[in-house]
This record gives C-alpha cells, sequence and structure tokens, in this order.
C-alpha cells in the first residue's frame, strides 16, 4: 500500500524545528490531517507559508499525541507493507519524523514493514523533459493546469503527490523513461 505524507514544521531546521500539521493519503483514497500543539514558536516564514498560527494549535493534540493517531489510521489500513511517499522526504520529512519519535520516545509501530520513498529523485528522472523545476507545485501545475492545491498544507500537498505519482504511473512514459 503506498501513502503519501507530509509534513508542516515551524520552520526549515530538521535539528530542532517541530512537526505543527500532519498529512496522508493512501493509493485507496483514505485521508488522515491533523494540526499539532507545540511549544516552539512558529517562524513568521513558516507562519506565512502555512497560514498556520499558534493560536490555531492551542488545545490541538501533542507530537506524541497526533503520531500515535497517525499510527492507528496506519495499522487501520490493514496492510503487511506500507511504503511511506513524501516530496523531498530524505532531506526533510524522514529525518524530521525521526527526530520527533526519538523526542517522544516512539518507534515505528511493528504491525507493518515500513518503506520510505523520496518522491524528489523520481520527479527528477521521470519528469526531466517535461518540467524545469520539480517542486511539488510546479509538477502538479504540469499534471493538472487546469487545477489548483492549497501548497503548504500537509493533506492538500499528499492529495497532489498522489495525483502527479499517479499520472506518470498511468502514462505510456513511464515504462520508458
Amino acid at each position: 500500500m503506498i501513502v503519501y505524507f507530509d509534513l508542516e514544521t515551524t520552520g526549515l531546521n530538521v535539528n530542532v524545528d517541530r512537526i505543527i500539521q500532519i498529512g496522508s493519503a493512501s493509493e485507496d483514497g483514505k485521508e488522515f490531517c491533523t494540526l499539532v500543539d507545540t511549544p516552539r514558536p512558529i517562524s513568521p516564514k513558516s507562519e506565512e507559508i502555512t497560514g498556520i498560527t499558534m493560536e490555531l494549535l492551542k488545545g490541538q493534540p501533542t507530537i506524541r499525541e497526533a503520531l500515535l493517531m497517525w499510527f492507528e489510521w496506519l495499522r487501520n489500513l490493514g496492510q503487511e507493507q506500507i511504503v511511506l511517499v513524501a516530496h523531498n522526504g530524505k532531506s526533510f520529512d524522514f529525518p524530521l519524523l525521526q527526530n520527533e519519535m526519538k523526542r517522544t520516545y516512539l518507534t515505528l509501530p511493528s504491525f507493518a514493514r515500513f518503506h520510505f520513498v523520496d518522491s524528489l529523485p523520481w520527479a527528477r528522472i521521470h519528469f526531466m523533459n517535461e518540467c524545469k523545476s520539480f517542486s511539488l507545485a510546479n509538477l502538479f501545475k504540469y499534471v493538472c493546469p487546469d487545477s489548483q492545491f492549497q501548497a503548504h498544507n500537509a493533506l492538500q500537498d499528499c492529495l497532489a503527490l498522489r495525483k502527479v505519482v499517479e499520472h506518470k504511473l498511468q502514462s505510456k512514459t513511464f515504462l520508458i523513461n
């Protein structure tokens, strides 16, 4: 089962910044999204990009609670193998997730074997002739020129990434690239 996931954060430093939103979309249409309360202030740039404020986070689940909710959602998918796909995941989402799990003394659940895939290198190969920039927004604009999505909203980013990947998987060019 492929599960697209995205994290919105207080800033861009994976070692010190914190998750403020977790989003996921499975290949079969199931969705998960939660805001996350954090004591770390949101940088002005992150607040501007995401629209998420400290006021919005008040009363939301803590990171530990949010991760446990996400794990339960993943468990309810009922799969023995889950491929977690994130755009720029190797540099950002995966290490940030690992750091937050360490801080909260959590490990990946044992109900499934997890594989992590970064879609950015894949996009650079499979869209090299179509796109100059491989940002998720640019890829989505190429795949769905008449549609828009709210970039930097964790769930919307997952849905956009799913559309981009599914577009290429369904096209004949995927087989010859």
